[in-house]
Formats: C-alpha cells, structure tokens, sequence
C-alpha cells in the first residue's frame, strides 16, 4: 500500500510539471497547493475552483470480479461539489433555467446545491462553459471512482471515533451526520486534494445506467447514507429529471494534452462501469423465394350475333355492325372453335324450327367465312325448341328471340405465385 501510495504521489508530481504550461496558459486565478496533487485554479471568479488529477488506473471490485479500470488522461475535478453561490451566479446571469432549489432550511451559500436533477447539472455546465469557453462535463463514472479512491483512499470513510470523521453520512461521526448538509471543504480532503467525495450530497455523474439514457448514476452518498451506502463502489440510480432532495454534482474537464502513450481518453475508454449489453439482434430470416407459374383454363364466352326478320333466314343490313365482334374475336383467338346456333321466335313445330333455326346459323357461317374464319373452326345448330330471351308475347320479344348466338371457349392465361 505504501508503494501504491507513493507512486501516485511521484504521477501527480509529474503530472505537474507536465502541465503547468497548459495550465498557466489559462486566463484562471491560480488558488494555492494541494500538496501530493496539483495546483486548484479557477477560470473565473464565480466558476467552481478546480484540481488537477492525473493519469492512473484502479482496481474495481463487483461481485467478487476483479477488473482493472485504465484512466488514460490527465483531467480536471472540481475540488468541492458545486455550492448554491456558484448555483446562484447561474441564475444572477440568465442560466440553469431560473431555477432555484430549496436548501432545506439549511443554508445556502458554500452549502452544496441539492434537489438538483441530471438535466438541471447539464444547464449548469452549458452556462459553465459558454462563460469560460471551455468544455465543463460531469465526471466519468470511472474518473469519479478513480477520483474518490485517490490512489490510497479506503473503501469507505473513516468511523466514528471522536475527531476521525471524514464524511457527513450517518454513522460516520461528524456533527452534521445524518442531520443536515455541510458547507463545502468543513473535513479533510483525499490524497488529491478533493473534498466531500463521500456524503453530503450524492453526486450526478456523466453516463447513462447501461443502455438507459433516461436514468442516470449518482455517486458518493448522502448526509444520510449509512457508511455501508457510502462505499466507494455504491451507486444509485434516478432519472434524469428527478429533483432528488439529496442529489447535487461535482463538475469536471478535460486537461490538455498529457495523454499517456497508447493510452486511450477516460471519457471513451472507461465512461460507464455500468456496461450498455444489448441484446443480440436476430439474424434476419432468409428471404422467400417466389416464384410464379403460367397456368391455363377454359373460359366459356357467348357473343350475341345478329337478328332476323319473322320466318327468315336472310342476314338484314346491319349484320356487319353486329357480327364485326365475332370476326374480330376470332382473329384474336386464332385457336378458338365457335358454335353458331340459331333460333326462332316460331311457336310451330320442332321440325319447322329446327329447318328454320339451322338456316339462321348457316347464314352466319357464310358471311364469317367470307370474312376469312376458317370454316373448319365453325360448327353450327339449329334449336327445334323456342328458347326466348325476351318475351315472346310482344313485338319487341319476339324480334330479339329470332337470333343467332356464337359460343366458344378460350385458354386463359394466369401466372400463380408458388413459394418454396
């Protein structure tokens, strides 16, 4: 523990002379020595005052796994979580949507802001850093446990002997434990020079819970968290828009440069310990094959022919108007038969309508044959029985009962889907 503890000094101790450039390039108010950690800074007066963390990893600790969580970048935390002034110089300036939070009746001022949600931080920052024109952010679930731990800090804070008190969280022996929030910076920080990394106020950190965007992780414990609840490790999780009484927020940024060779940014590397585990998309089912078939059925067609005066067999004049769709049909339907078949008006006998009937039919194949349909294609009937169409009582009936009719069949062509 006592190497752990020093190599971290010796890292914090490169890490500023690494940066100082960077640092002191920055227009910030240079705050005083945090001893083992770098130098705190502020970027303006009113901004949350800011410290150094470097490079390094952490061994975390879940049920039972062990796994180890690289930090690849130097990054900048904010030394005490934001406190209602800080809050308040927001709101003075037309920021974090006017919004006020109630203290609680316990102070305002260096009291850490609470009732505040995730999305109230997010306002917070996007004012944060349009004053100052760089990048505020919460910290990484990752850098807030790397920041918590310190290199050499226990799991959970110290108990409750009279003066040992590092937390405001029940059971852990400060004044204020599990009675009301403290101002900022009243105990001692960790070995980065942070203050109130556990109680007081749980802390927003920056990523979603797993694939849940809507929900996000507090860290750090509250004024009333038992010292089992302020572990390290614990966290919580609440929706982004909820006004937890005992949530607030620590800010944090990037440093620049200072990455660690073939080291990877913290923020893309190690953002959430929570791991977003998707379920496995469905390969998607194998496309239908379809394929379609030509099939063929008889379709029965009847065209009406033409008509003929009483007791006559002779075509009358507009026979070429009617009978033009029968020669237009078979020149189409090439492969068509068609059965003529005559009929009459006549109430005599069969035979006499049969002789009459058949004349009729007759008379149209002449003129179709004329017409050039082959005259093997065409069949034709008399009918001895009456078969009216009309009634056979009136002028008007009688005239459309002495007809011909043409029948026929022809091949129809439908294609059929077939899957396999």
């Amino acid at each position: 523990m006592a190497m752990q503890g020093f190599s971290f000094r010796l890292a914090a101790l490169l890490l500023a002379c690494c940066v100082s450039a960077a640092v002191n390039a920055r227009p910030r108010e240079e705050v005083g020595s945090g001893g083992a950690a770098l130098d705190s800074f502020r970027d303006c007066a009113e901004c949350p005052e800011m410290v150094a963390i470097p490079a390094g990893s952490f061994v975390l600790d879940e049920a039972g796994s062990q796994r180890k969580i690289a930090i690849g970048r130097a990054f900048a935390a904010g030394k005490f979580e934001v406190t209602f002034d800080e809050w308040e110089a927001c709101v003075a300036a037309s920021g974090c949507g006017a919004y006020l939070p109630n203290d609680e009746g316990w102070g305002r001022g260096r009291h850490p802001v609470m009732n505040i949600s995730w999305d109230d931080a997010q306002q917070y920052l996007q004012w944060l850093s349009q004053k100052t024109g760089k990048t505020y952010r919460l910290l990484s679930e990752a850098e807030w446990e790397y920041a918590a731990r310190a290199g050499t800090a226990p799991e959970r804070p110290r108990g409750k002997a009279a003066g040992s008190a590092s937390a405001n969280c029940d059971e852990c022996g400060s004044q204020w434990s599990n009675t009301q929030t403290m101002p900022v910076g009243t105990l001692k920080p960790n070995a980065f020079g942070l203050y109130d990394m556990h109680g007081n106020v749980w802390e927003w950190v920056e990523g979603c819970f797993g694939c849940d965007c809507d929900v996000h992780i507090q860290r750090g414990a509250a004024l009333g968290s038992g010292a089992e609840v302020a572990r390290t490790a614990r966290r919580i999780r609440n929706s982004s828009g909820d006004r937890n009484g005992n949530a607030g927020f620590r800010v944090a940024m990037q440093l620049d440069g200072n990455a660690a060779a073939g080291s990877k940014d913290s923020i893309a590397d190690a953002s959430g310990l929570v791991e977003c585990v998707k379920p496995a998309e469905a390969a998607p089912p194998e496309p239908v094959k379809e394929t379609f078939k030509t099939i063929f059925s008889d379709k029965p067609v009847t065209i009406e022919g033409t008509n003929f005066d009483t007791d006559s067999a002779k075509l009358k004049p507009d026979a070429d108007a009617k009978l033009g769709e029968v020669v237009a049909f078979a020149a189409k339907y090439p492969d068509a038969s068609l059965a003529v078949s005559g009929h009459t008006d006549s109430t005599g006998s069969d035979a006499w309508n049969e002789k009459l009937s058949a004349a009729r039919a007759e008379s149209v194949k002449a003129y179709l044959v004329a017409k050039d349909v082959a005259a093997e294609r065409i069949a034709t009937q008399g009918e001895a029985a009456t078969r009216p169409v009309a009634d056979n009582k009136t002028a008007e009936g009688r005239a459309q009962n002495r007809r011909v009719e043409i029948n026929s069949t022809i091949k129809e062509e439908k294609k059929v889907r077939v899957t396999e």
